[in-house]
């Protein structure tokens, strides 16, 4: 029964966007907006993607971010195909311990809580949706609309579930909220952008719990990792060690233990 609901959901949404279309009287301005709000979130996610983060990598950790960018490629890809940060976990914890940076009781921990509560491509897509609707009802955004949008987002990037086109729902449930009980007329026009903007943000997430991991195992650690927290062998041949080399010894240097000595 569920298969076939899934199988058969295109149709309803399909009718929800042509409903729309057609209430509008300037198909032509309609879209302009719309183009305007996915450049408007995707810029937003491409800013804090290559430039917040990076930044703040390379300010705790001092190491080039973009190198261990790479090593997130996979669990990016999951995240994007998914659309769901809880979905692309293992594959994320895989890679950042495949990085040697994050031992492995402080990759599970971070990245399980980040998946939950870190959403910082729901943070900036929220706001935008929001201000797309309103001024798309003709509405008049004061300096308080303001203000509550960016409280509820901040709650929303910490509440919204890791599962696709979660985030629909609360910006609705969010407009009702803020603009007094008004329902908008135009939420299925969301629903004919949000695969795209929801897996965007999806990506943002995912690399940013990644980034957050190396740098909490930074500030409480080192940069060295004991090669049973990462999960290699060293013995195994594919990690580029025989048996008759020697092996280098590995410490990870804890901070607390370093100030009492």
């Amino acid at each position: 029964m569920v298969q076939i609901l899934v199988h058969y959901s295109h149709l309803p949404i399909v009718s929800l966007i042509a409903g729309a279309l057609g209430e509008r009287t300037d198909l032509t301005n309609t879209f302009k907006s719309i183009g305007l709000l996915i450049a408007t979130v995707l810029s937003g996610h491409l800013l804090h993607f290559l430039i917040v983060l990076p930044t703040l990598y390379f300010l705790i950790v001092h190491k080039n971010p973009f190198s261990f960018m790479k090593q997130l490629l996979p669990s990016q890809l999951l995240a994007f195909a998914s659309s769901s940060s809880a979905a692309a976990l293992p594959v994320t914890i895989d890679c950042v311990m495949q990085s040697g940076l994050v031992p492995k009781n402080i990759a599970n921990f971070v990245l399980s809580f980040g998946a939950t509560i870190n959403m910082d491509g729901v943070a900036i897509y929220f706001p935008a949706a929001l201000i797309f609707l309103a001024t798309s009802e003709g509405l008049e955004i004061k300096a308080v609309h303001y203000a509550l949008i960016v409280l509820l987002s901040s709650f929303a990037s910490a509440g919204a579930a890791p599962i696709p086109n979660a985030g629909v729902v609360l910006i609705l449930t969010f407009f009702t909220t803020i603009f007094n009980g008004v329902k908008p007329t135009n939420h299925a026009l969301l629903l004919a952008i949000d695969w795209l903007l929801d897996r965007s943000s999806t990506v943002v997430n995912v690399t940013c719990n990644g980034f957050i991991a190396v740098m909490v195992s930074q500030l409480e650690g080192g940069d060295s990792v004991d090669q049973e927290d990462i999960g290699l062998d060293l013995d195994h041949p594919e990690n580029g060690i025989s048996k008759d080399e020697p092996k280098a010894e590995v410490k990870f240097e804890v901070k607390s233990l370093q100030q009492g000595l």
